[in-house]
């Protein structure tokens, strides 16, 4: 079977008519019914019925047209795996985030640039919230679940913290990361019994 018949077919079947079809690739309507018949011959099916002034499709023809959509999005999919894998990644790439979690991550980004050296990363840490959608970093790293929905997240890491304070109530709270919050309220009751 030619696969590129199937693009013959997905034209005829998604514009309803082959000078539609014959338009949309470029080409002229005899060729894409020869390409069509071709198809049919091919799969042993008759795809369409043909009208003096329209094709439709058969039963078999719908379901051919649904499989042949799937057909196309995989051949789509190995295309861009296929570029993907072919290039290996090169820029500039912007991480910003809370200070603490840039300095987490940056020793696996050390190791990720020494694998792609056309990698360069930008680390910006900062309290405010970078904009993904304005440029402003291309990876945004955050404490929370982000709202906006055109965002890709994944999970890195889980981070326990919890407060720290001296006996004297005069010394400021402070959070330690790794602390987590039973251990730190242990730690005071602790502390303010033996105190």
């Amino acid at each position: 079977m030619d696969w590129s018949n199937l693009s013959y077919f997905l034209a005829l079947a998604r514009s309803g008519s082959l000078s539609a079809a014959s338009q949309v690739l470029g080409t002229d309507h005899s060729t894409v019914a020869r390409r069509i018949q071709a198809l049919e011959k091919d799969l042993g099916l008759q795809l369409v019925d043909r009208r003096i002034r329209a094709y439709s499709l058969t039963s078999s023809g719908e379901h051919v047209a649904e499989l042949s959509e799937r057909v196309e999005s995989a051949i789509g999919d190995i295309e861009r795996y296929a570029q993907v894998a072919n290039c290996a990644p090169h820029g500039v790439v912007r991480v910003s985030g809370p200070p603490v979690m840039i300095t987490l991550i940056a020793p696996g980004l050390t190791r990720l640039q020494s694998q792609f050296p056309g990698l360069r990363f930008e680390l910006i840490g900062e309290s405010r919230e970078a904009s993904l959608t304005r440029r402003e970093a291309d990876i945004a790293l955050r404490l929370y679940r982000p709202r906006e929905e055109s965002l890709v997240a994944r999970k890195l890491k889980k981070i326990n913290y919890g407060p720290t304070a001296r006996r004297t109530t005069s010394t400021p709270v402070s959070l330690r990361i790794g602390t987590s919050w039973r251990r730190a309220r242990a730690a005071m009751e602790r502390r303010n019994t033996n105190g």
